[in-house]
């Protein structure tokens, strides 16, 4: 058995993965955002600790620091370098049983005046999608072999992205909740968690077209509700899908929203102490 050359070791981090986060790291971190790859998670069935890929902040052109108001999200990012296409399907029709409260998550500190602004300026409609679809389920597809038959079923690495993600956004959560600020802390703060799945290959949505014809459709990126359990409790968070190529864009149009809440808080701020 020879050793393996350069090009097969190349060959085989190329179909793995690594490039590809290696990739994002780079790209993030030359646009503006804190990356930290690679933290950890225990999983509380295994008692295991397993790896997030990416998280990131966004920090560049925050002009807001010196009022004490702060608003920002973590990006909690997976990355799967998909050989064949990820369908996202059903649109999530309308349910007075959930809403933005049950897909965010938000530490608030300050006043009470926060909770009351943010409810003010619809923060719901600010940070949902711009579209307001939200697709409910998901399938990888991969060929047979053998006869190299398409199937779709759900993808044991999709799956486990996908959990681990919403799972590090939650207990990031839970953490910050239990962090002792002490009564001299003063800054109005609004911290966001975003979960991310960040595929290489192509992204597709199944639709209904005019005709009530089923169709797929090629997409840069599309939003995803991924239901899961804390215990004896069901939680839902809604994943951005992005393809490698839309991550930027994806991350930005949040970070400018966040940049604005921000804006807004800081003047809500200004007044109250006036």
């Amino acid at each position: 058995m020879h050793d393996p050359t350069d090009s097969e070791i190349l060959d085989c981090l190329k179909r793995s993965g690594y490039l590809m986060e290696s990739r994002l790291i780079s790209s993030l971190s030359a646009n503006g955002y804190f990356v930290d790859p690679n933290q950890m998670l225990l999983d509380p069935i295994t008692g295991k600790s397993r790896e997030i890929d990416i998280v990131a902040e966004f920090y560049a052109g925050n002009q807001t620091r010196n009022s004490k108001c702060c608003v920002k999200t973590h990006f909690v990012i997976e990355a799967i370098n998909n050989l064949h296409p990820v369908v996202l399907l059903t649109q999530r029709p309308y349910s007075p049983n959930s809403g933005f409260e049950d897909y965010s998550r938000c530490w608030l500190t300050g006043p009470p005046e926060v909770s009351r602004f943010l409810a003010e300026i619809a923060l719901s409609e600010l940070k949902l999608p711009d579209d307001q679809v939200i697709y409910a389920q998901y399938c990888g597809i991969t060929k047979k072999k053998g006869n190299g038959e398409l199937m779709a079923s759900h993808l044991d690495d999709i799956y486990s992205s996908l959990h681990k993600a919403v799972r590090f956004c939650s207990d990031s959560l839970m953490s910050q909740e239990n962090l002792n600020l002490g009564s001299s802390d003063e800054y109005w703060r609004a911290f966001f968690w975003q979960p991310v799945l960040v595929l290489s290959g192509r992204l597709l949505v199944a639709d209904v077209d005019s005709d009530g014809q089923q169709i797929v459709r090629e997409v840069p990126s599309a939003n995803l509700e991924f239901n899961y359990h804390e215990g004896d409790y069901q939680r839902s968070m809604i994943v951005q899908v992005a393809t490698e190529s839309s991550l930027l864009r994806v991350l930005q149009r949040t970070a400018d929203i966040d940049h604005d809440i921000e804006c807004k808080l800081s003047q809500r701020r200004t007044e109250t102490n006036a």
